[in-house]
């Protein structure tokens, strides 16, 4: 592998693969700037040189990628331009810097390089800070379809996010939430190892494509065995068993409930919850209460009863940022999760039962309403018969 001297190289190059340092961990993923700054801390640390399967890439070539970087971030700000709140703003930008640091580490471990293990523990640290600060933001934003075309990166982040806001809801203790996110991330690398048209196809997937498919929690356990002693057993574990169904219809070996491992049963959950409700180019997605109700009818088929029994205490039949109809005919928007009282969340009433904006939107607790004489939910509604609102805005 070409190496580069360190006290040779200039600011602002860029090179077509990822940069490694002696010691074959991660440095800089692959089409990232080289600042003076970068160079200025390598020093610092007492790196001699950086390896690399690349090549150092022109000045035309590194203005071409800046600009389409540009463009991107554009685009990626165009998601959350019109929101006001500090906050959420915040939480997007993580959002975002989360995704490229799980395509980073995905890729390279992928392609048989080590990554730092304080790598993806800090990710996953930092993540569970980020959903007990800001849980029902990230519950919404994982309920969007961003990454359209790139839905396999973004599957696993929302499988982090998902899982980890479980576990903190559940009051789990720090290390399995790590055990948990890690496992979360590493579950679908093998799917890199499926080739690409396969993983994107536009129609829906054959036989031989879904023999592809089966294979790749074997493939992550492949990936993740070759740095096993940065890893534990569990999330290893995670890894091969998150595609195993509780009667033992699932693959890659067909395992019984008790035989699972009880984190590789939150990720199943998480999984089919976070595919079935995103589209993709040959099928339209769920929306959230659909997705809650067919998760229902696979309890001990599928799923693990009390752990569905908690995904649905700390979800609600009717997700964050799913706007519904109450008894009184007024409109409104789930803000918040009750946990453990799935048909009761806290609402903001946006409509009145005309359909006209209210001036002052009303917050209300279901769980204080009385069952005889209180607002009940009638079900779920179309937000294209509303007058269009900016979801992210009045969480």
């Amino acid at each position: 592998m070409p190496r580069y001297e360190i006290y040779h190289l200039q600011a602002n190059v860029m090179f077509d693969a990822p940069l490694y340092t002696p010691e074959k961990l991660l440095l800089m993923p692959a089409r990232r700037l080289v600042t003076a700054d970068d160079l200025a801390a390598l020093k610092k640390w007492q790196v001699d040189y950086v390896e690399t399967s690349g090549r150092k890439l022109t000045d035309q070539e590194v203005e071409r990628i800046l600009q389409t970087m540009m463009a991107k971030k554009a685009s990626t700000r165009a998601l959350y331009g019109k929101v006001k709140d500090y906050e959420k703003k915040r939480a997007f930008e993580f959002y975002v810097d989360a995704e490229g640091l799980v395509r980073t580490m995905s890729e390279a471990l992928c392609s048989g390089m080590r990554v730092d293990p304080e790598k993806p523990r800090g990710l996953v640290r930092r993540l569970v800070e980020e959903i007990r600060r800001s849980r029902d933001i990230y519950l919404n934003i994982i309920h969007n379809d961003y990454g359209k075309e790139e839905h396999l990166v973004f599957h696993m982040l929302n499988n982090m996010v998902l899982c980890l806001t479980i576990g903190v809801s559940s009051n789990m203790r720090e290390e399995d939430l790590l055990t948990l996110g890690l496992g979360a991330f590493f579950a679908d690398i093998g799917m890199l190892k499926v080739p690409k048209h396969v993983r994107d196809k536009t129609r829906e997937l054959t036989e031989s494509d879904l023999s592809m498919i089966r294979k790749h929690p074997l493939e992550s356990e492949k990936i993740l065995n070759r740095w096993i002693e940065d890893y534990d057993d569990a999330v290893i574990r995670m890894a091969v068993e998150h595609h195993e169904n509780v009667d033992g219809s699932g693959y890659p070996y067909g395992k019984k409930s008790h035989e699972i491992h009880s984190h590789a049963k939150i990720l199943a959950l998480a999984d089919v919850y976070n595919a079935m409700t995103k589209k993709r180019t040959y099928r339209e997605g769920k929306a959230a209460v659909s997705a809650m109700k067919e998760l229902l009818l696979m309890k001990d088929k599928k799923f693990d009863a009390a752990i569905l029994k908690t995904f649905l205490g700390v979800m609600s039949v009717f997700p964050v940022g799913t706007i519904i109809k109450l008894s009184d005919g007024t409109f409104a928007l789930v803000v918040r999760p009750n946990v453990g009282m799935p048909l009761q969340p806290i609402v903001k009433v946006l409509f009145d039962a005309e359909g006209k904006r209210l001036e002052q939107p009303v917050l209300v607790d279901l769980r204080s309403e009385s069952p005889q004489d209180g607002v009940k939910i009638v079900g779920p509604v179309d937000p294209a018969s509303l007058p269009r609102i900016d979801i992210v805005d009045e969480l």
